[in-house]
């Protein structure tokens, strides 16, 4: 029988096409109002005690509903370790907030002690929501590193202070760094980078809310002299009438100015992730445009403003769905997903659940 290679030439290897998939988001602002508006008046109602169970219960639905490749996002925490990490801080306040009567030096003391304890919250907290989320059954981890985080955040805590903020986004990168090259899917580490700096994002937001704080005041004097001019011919309540609205008018264009750099300095940064952060050789994608999410964040200001607070949900789901589907992975090739995904649950069968820990709590507030 003949061979069908032909003997001494190499096959010629097929050309895999890259491969995107795209963020989903499926919530509903009704549904997530039902949720917020009794997680609010049970947390009320309970003092504060049911925020534990308030925060498991919208992490649940935003992840729930949050899809890539088909498949959702859970959120696997026990309220009742974040209870426990909350009436600890909560203690511990309690008793700052007494200490004084006992002695004038306590509140320094427990103040310094809650300084000295921040890099480990924050360390905790980050560790504890990654290994209680998973995505194909696959949890996130944190691999924890006390020392190092200690010796980050005094560092650039320290050098923020002494260049009065000049260094924040040199210290935001080195947080950054710290983060990201510590998260883990199942077994494979993300990798960050690093190899570009925050300046330019920061120092490009900042000439920009320069030149609209000059062009808007520019438009406020043109429109004042204007007035002044028109007040001579015109009746005093019309003049005052004039300069009630443009003075409205101005401040909602300062307002939507001020959405509008934080939706830059947000763009930019998510096309910087996405240029620096990878897990094996899949990538981050960023389609976010600065004009749409200022406007959306703009728009949710007012919703939330004009409804006393009743539209927070329809905001929260408005800008979840807008930024979470701007967003893609781009994969080498189609079944690359497939593959990476079988050795992950592998790796996640044997390892089992690194979530075990006599310490185990959570120590953030947000719901």
């Amino acid at each position: 029988m003949e061979d069908s290679q032909t003997p001494g030439v190499n096959p010629i290897p097929v050309q895999q096409e890259p491969q995107t998939l795209q963020f989903e988001f499926r919530g509903n602002g009704w549904e997530f109002f039902k949720i917020w508006i009794v997680n609010t008046v049970l947390t009320v109602i309970t003092l504060g005690i049911f925020s534990a169970w308030a925060k498991v219960r919208t992490k649940r639905y935003l992840y729930g509903n949050s899809y890539l490749g088909g498949q959702n996002f859970e959120y696997l925490a026990d309220p009742i370790k974040i209870l426990k990490g909350r009436l600890i801080v909560g203690g511990f306040f309690v008793l700052y907030l007494f200490s004084g009567y006992v002695h004038f030096a306590l509140p320094i003391i427990f103040l310094l002690i809650l300084v000295g304890l921040t890099p480990f919250i924050i360390v905790k907290s980050i560790a504890f929501n990654l290994a209680y989320t998973s995505h194909r059954n696959i949890r996130f981890r944190f691999e924890k590193d006390y020392p190092e985080a200690y010796k980050r955040y005094f560092l650039w805590v320290f050098i923020m202070v002494i260049t009065i903020y000049i260094g924040f986004p040199a210290a935001l990168r080195r947080f950054y760094d710290y983060l990201f090259n510590r998260v883990k899917y199942g077994d494979t580490k993300f990798t960050f980078k690093n190899t570009e700096s925050l300046y330019p994002i920061y120092i490009g937001a900042f000439f920009l809310n320069i030149a609209i704080v000059v062009g808007l005041g520019l438009i406020a004097g043109a429109l004042y002299f204007v007035v002044s001019m028109l007040s001579a011919t015109i009746a005093v309540t019309g003049a005052a009438g004039f300069i009630a609205v443009g003075y409205f008018a101005f401040i909602i264009a300062a307002y939507g100015a001020s959405f509008y750099v934080y939706a830059v300095i947000r763009t930019w940064t998510f096309e910087y992730f996405a240029r620096q952060l990878f897990i094996d050789d899949i990538r981050l994608e960023s389609h976010l445009v600065a004009s749409e999410l200022g406007m959306l964040n703009f728009t949710n200001f007012l919703l939330i403003l004009f409804t006393v607070g009743l539209g927070t949900p329809w905001a929260i789901i408005r800008f979840r769905r807008y930024t979470l589907e701007k967003l893609s992975l781009v994969l080498p090739s189609k079944e690359k997903l497939d593959q990476f995904v079988s050795s992950q649950s592998k790796s996640e069968s044997a390892e089992g659940d690194a979530a075990a820990d006599i310490f185990d709590v959570d120590f953030d507030f947000g719901f």
